[in-house]
């Protein structure tokens, strides 16, 4: 899948967003698997953080927004 627009990014940026706080909502159904979706998580946000950042998204996308 390419993301050619800001409007196909900010979509994409959204269904990070809602994984994030799917992994913050649940728990691994495998309590041995908890700490491997904890540092998902962290990464997760540490990437979508530094994409908002480096400008990827538009300049109106709000993460926040993302509905789950």
């Amino acid at each position: 899948m390419r993301l050619t627009s800001f409007e196909q990014r900010d979509q994409a940026g959204f269904a990070v967003q809602v994984i994030i706080r799917t992994t913050m909502s649940f728990r691994a159904e495998d309590s041995k698997k908890q700490k491997d979706w904890d540092d998902a998580r962290k990464k997760l946000q540490q990437a979508q953080e530094l994409l908002v950042r480096s400008g990827f998204y538009s300049s109106d996308f709000d993460p926040s927004l993302a509905a789950y």
